[in-house]
């Protein structure tokens, strides 16, 4: 089968369950394939750390929450996922970015969740909001697409005292399920036309790094109680968070291309 390795020196991965209940935490990680979640968590996390109340809150697009409608819905539900609809015009303020808020923050028990009431759980972003697979960028170069702005977001309207944000950077998914590439594709034209998986059946004898960074501080940029999430936040805020969250995971990036 597949083996993964995990990176993770300063043993940062114990923020996600050895922590005080009013503390949040949020990982963000590239996006290489569907499988990513759960499948760098499978090889790093013992099973037996898994519970409803220890996993991870993730979002995840219509078309899988109900791609058996009901049936998968309630099966997606009880594994923490919470559904996004692709292009919502709400931005920012959707409900799904809302309720990731709402979790990290143990502002409500979740409907249909067996939850302790006000505990901060562990949040999970996809930051690029897409797939961007090796071959999308140039040999040598940092494999890692725009950024999207729902973790900062998130960030902005959290105590940043309260809230440990974890970096994840991780290669060789893409080997497990590759794309292929568009016909004509030329990486130095930054071309966003999308790739097709050629199977969802995953190919074996492949290899995994994961690195888990340090936590990023943001004390310095977001007020100690944090900001209203049903207010617009101010753009340069959210660059801001974001260059760092970037600047973080490229570190990891540097670390997986030399082999660290």
């Amino acid at each position: 089968m597949n083996k993964t390795y995990l990176h993770d020196d300063n043993n940062n991965l114990r923020y996600l369950f050895d922590r005080e209940d009013d503390i949040g935490v949020l990982t963000i990680c590239n996006h290489q394939t569907v499988a990513d979640d759960p499948g760098i968590w499978v090889g790093t996390i013992p099973l037996k750390k898994l519970t409803l109340d220890t996993m991870r809150t993730i979002m995840m697009t219509e078309e899988w929450y109900y791609c058996f409608g009901k049936f998968s819905a309630n099966i997606f539900r009880g594994l923490n996922c919470v559904p996004i609809r692709r292009g919502d015009l709400r931005g920012l303020q959707n409900p799904s970015l809302k309720e990731m808020h709402s979790r990290l923050n143990g502002i409500a028990a979740s409907k249909g969740q067996n939850k302790n009431n006000n505990k901060k759980e562990w949040a999970h972003l996809m930051i690029e909001g897409r797939l961007y697979q090796s071959w999308r960028f140039q040999k040598g170069k940092p494999k890692l697409g725009k950024f999207r702005l729902g973790a900062a977001k998130l960030i902005a309207c959290s105590p940043p005292k309260k809230l440990i944000v974890l970096p994840v950077y991780h290669q060789g998914m893409d080997d497990i399920f590759p794309e292929e590439k568009p016909e004509g594709w030329n990486p130095e034209k930054n071309s966003r036309i999308a790739g097709k998986t050629k199977s969802y059946f995953p190919k074996k004898g492949k290899r995994v790094d994961v690195y888990i960074g340090d936590p990023i501080d943001f004390t310095d940029v977001v007020p100690e109680n944090g900001l209203d999430f049903g207010k617009d936040t101010e753009a340069s805020l959210l660059e801001t968070i974001n260059n760092r969250l970037y600047e973080g995971m490229l570190k990891l990036d540097s670390f997986a291309r030399d082999g660290s």
